[in-house]
């Protein structure tokens, strides 16, 4: 797991303190990583590149540009959906229960994630280091809120693919208790993955200073070893792989029934309309999965080789904080629009938005 440290110029480090290692990321930014703790470095000693300071400037104004609109975007977003779903009150419909879970989860994405690194990219701040228990929590939420998001996601696809080839079942009392305890599973899942976190996680002093980090090195080896790779499948693979085939077989539901449309009426206009809109129904849903996946698999991925990754100059960690920071926020692009993407593919909801927002003006 890669924190930021805030550091000076020219410095030793002193490790007695702890048992961690310091490898560079920035010339601002130190990576925390294990060695003895009789090791003192000096920070003047190691490999210094003029090349990398372009690279880690380009890497903070993308930070500082585009973070904010993703922010305002999403969580303004969400936070309508929030306030149109509580005016609706139909919360014993199990599409807008999944609605509202999605909304709080990318909000708290957004906020405990993206403005912690508009903040560490502006002020040159990270909000970790306010306390013990603030480096715990945001460690901990910021991946408990990625992996409910993304099985909220996969909790929507199962209602829709069940209310598309199941409509009888679908309607009836006991499904939507069933589906209210199949998601309670990934959440429970989720928390049990991500609940050591919380406790493995913590302020370490270095220097007089201080760094959310492990707190030692047996959760270190876990993390940048095992957890990456779990947080891989858990975040990205696994729900992707469940969305798609479920989409296929709702798109193959909807060509058919489309079909069946077309064969009962007469009315050519109708049939247009009724074809038109179930081809993009269908294209909706594919771009969903897709989206999902070109957004959280690429800095999953990314982090997967980050962790392996022993041997690193000043130059080649610039570039790989360039390639951290496009990819993470095109992963919190999709935290931005998530809401968006969903509202439109859920027909009683899209039709009942305008209605209330010109009600309430």
């Amino acid at each position: 797991m890669v924190v930021g440290l805030q550091t000076g110029g020219s410095s030793t480090i002193d490790t007695n303190d702890s048992y961690t290692n310091c490898s560079f990321t920035s010339s601002n930014y130190v990576t925390v990583t294990n060695f003895n703790n009789s090791d003192n470095i000096n920070i003047t000693d190691l490999p210094f590149e003029t090349n990398a300071i372009p690279l880690e400037e380009i890497t903070k104004w993308i930070w500082r540009i585009i973070s904010p609109i993703i922010f305002i975007v999403g969580v303004f977003g969400n936070i309508g959906i929030i306030i149109v779903l509580c005016r609706l009150k139909k919360w014993k419909e199990i599409t807008y229960n999944f609605l509202f879970i999605l909304s709080v989860s990318d909000t708290t994405v957004l906020i405990t994630g993206l403005m912690r690194r508009w903040i560490l990219a502006t002020f040159d701040f990270d909000i970790r280091i306010i306390s013990d228990f603030s480096c715990k929590l945001n460690v901990f939420m910021i991946y408990f809120s990625m992996h409910i998001s993304s099985w909220i996601l996969v909790s929507i696809t199962v209602e829709r693919f069940v209310k598309s080839w199941f409509p009888l079942q679908y309607y009836s009392a006991k499904f939507s208790s069933l589906l209210k305890i199949i998601l309670m599973v990934p959440i429970v899942m989720s928390f049990v993955m991500d609940g050591p976190l919380f406790i493995t996680n913590g302020l370490v002093k270095i220097q007089n200073e201080y760094v959310c980090n492990n707190t030692s090195s047996e959760s270190y080896n876990y993390e940048e070893k095992y957890y990456v790779v779990i947080d891989l499948v858990w975040l990205s693979l696994l729900p992707f792989v469940l969305m798609f085939i479920m989409n296929i077989f709702i798109g193959e539901t909807l060509r058919s029934s489309g079909r069946l449309r077309e064969s009962c009426v007469r009315d050519k206009d109708y049939k247009k309309r009724n074809k038109r809109s179930s081809k993009s129904l269908t294209r909706m849903l594919f771009f969903t999965s897709i989206y999902f996946l070109i957004t959280t698999l690429p800095i999953s991925i990314f982090f997967v080789v980050d962790s392996f990754t022993t041997s690193k100059t000043t130059l080649k960690s610039a570039k790989l904080g360039l390639s951290e920071a496009i990819l993470y926020l095109f992963q919190f692009s999709n935290y931005g629009i998530n809401f968006y993407i969903y509202v439109n593919v859920n027909a009683t909801f899209k039709k009942n938005l305008p209605a209330i927002c010109n009600r309430n003006m």
